[in-house]
């Protein structure tokens, strides 16, 4: 603290009685301006303190570790009350509006907004999301089982049928080659993740005769424009086999089960056209393991 003439009269000792420059007077009362120095005083108008906007450490402390609202019961209390205070008049909802002159950011504006809206994740966001949530249901399983329950028996209408008709035709994901070729792969380890009998067999022909040559890949192991072949030769040569049960692999099958019916010419030109000579052998004719062994010398 200063007297008239500039002279100290409190605080550091060293300069009480001393006389101070306006230049110098002025460098201090700058650099002082907007401090608080006790809490009796009161800041003068224009100045802002310089702890302004920066939050109190104890509140800080409070609110990360001993927070009462973040408890269930106490946020349900709140809840509750507020309610009563509605029901009795005391919180009036029907004053609270835009004041005279202002307009809503989003008047005139229809539809849900939002900053991603237009916008795609990429596959690699997709993936960690899938991780994500694959993680959080296998730590929550009742909540997996309540979704699953309350989506049990529910109908879709026919707008979000066409919807979603028109999403998957136009926009379907399953066009990426990347994204179709890893849900094949993840359904044939669900389904298909080791050899059947008849592929058991095969592979045992396969392995006497052709030790080392032919690898099992039918469990989504090795996957070529969307399809998997069940064998896969391992010295370099582009070659496929794929076995076709009698049944499975039959028009009457398709037909009866509302399929696609795939020829074997069909399955052959498509491996054609990425470079890749495929065999076809039935499974009536693992019956004979010479012909069988002819075919795959003859490839």
């Amino acid at each position: 603290m200063r007297d008239k003439k500039g002279r100290f009269t409190k605080g550091n000792k060293e300069r009480l009685g001393k006389i101070l420059s306006e230049e110098s007077i002025e460098k201090i009362r700058q650099k002082n301006q907007g401090k608080h120095f006790s809490p009796s005083t009161e800041f003068k108008k224009g100045h802002i303190a310089h702890n302004k906007g920066m939050p109190n450490p104890q509140l800080t402390e409070r609110n990360l570790t001993n927070n009462p609202a973040k408890k269930p019961e106490v946020r349900k209390k709140m809840k509750e009350t507020r309610k009563i205070l509605i029901a009795n008049g005391k919180i009036d909802l029907t004053g609270i509006q835009f004041k005279k002159g202002r307009i809503p950011w989003n008047k005139g504006i229809k539809g849900y907004l939002t900053s991603w809206k237009g916008r795609h994740h990429s596959i690699k966001m997709k993936e960690k999301h899938s991780e994500i949530m694959k993680n959080y249901f296998d730590q929550h399983p009742e909540i997996k089982q309540k979704i699953s329950i309350k989506n049990t028996g529910r109908k879709r209408t026919e707008d979000f049928k066409n919807r979603l008709s028109v999403r998957m035709t136009e926009n379907n994901p399953m066009k990426d080659p990347i994204l179709k070729e890893k849900a094949t792969r993840n359904l044939l380890k669900i389904i298909h993740n080791k050899p059947n009998k008849a592929e058991f067999k095969l592979n045992e022909i396969l392995q006497q005769n052709f030790p080392n040559e032919w690898k099992y890949v039918g469990n989504g192991e090795f996957i070529l424009g969307g399809k998997n072949p069940d064998f896969l030769n391992c010295n370099g040569k582009k070659q496929v086999i794929e076995l076709f049960g009698n049944w499975f692999h039959s028009k009457e099958f398709a037909e009866r089960h509302n399929r696609k019916y795939e020829s074997p010419e069909q399955r052959t030109e498509h491996y054609k056209k990425y470079g890749f000579n495929c065999l076809i052998i039935w499974e009536s004719e693992l019956k004979n393991e010479e012909n069988i062994v002819q075919k795959v010398c003859a490839q």
